[in-house]
């Protein structure tokens, strides 16, 4: 019986993968926010210092890896991202 229970909740990778995908989601929105703003890379970098911030409160709160993990994604593709703007 508390199989037929567990099968209806998503597992722990899919919840996972959700917060990881819409955490890179937001990324892209910054990005494309940032793209066509006259702030330009400011606004990009204090969109992700925010966002890094709340994803380690977040992972500390929940007590959830994949925060923590999320977290390390959008500081290392957002600060890449931050260098290319600045070579353009």
């Amino acid at each position: 019986m508390t199989e037929q229970l567990n099968n209806n909740e998503p597992s722990q990778t899919t919840r996972a993968m959700h917060i990881v995908g819409i955490n890179l989601g937001l990324l892209v929105a910054y990005f494309l926010l940032s793209r066509f703003t006259d702030g330009g890379i400011l606004l990009y970098a204090m969109l992700i210092f925010v966002h890094v911030v709340t994803c380690i409160f977040t992972a500390l709160v929940k007590r959830n890896w994949a925060w923590f993990f999320s977290c390390l994604l959008v500081l290392l593709i957002g600060f890449s991202t931050c260098v290319n703007f600045l070579k353009m």
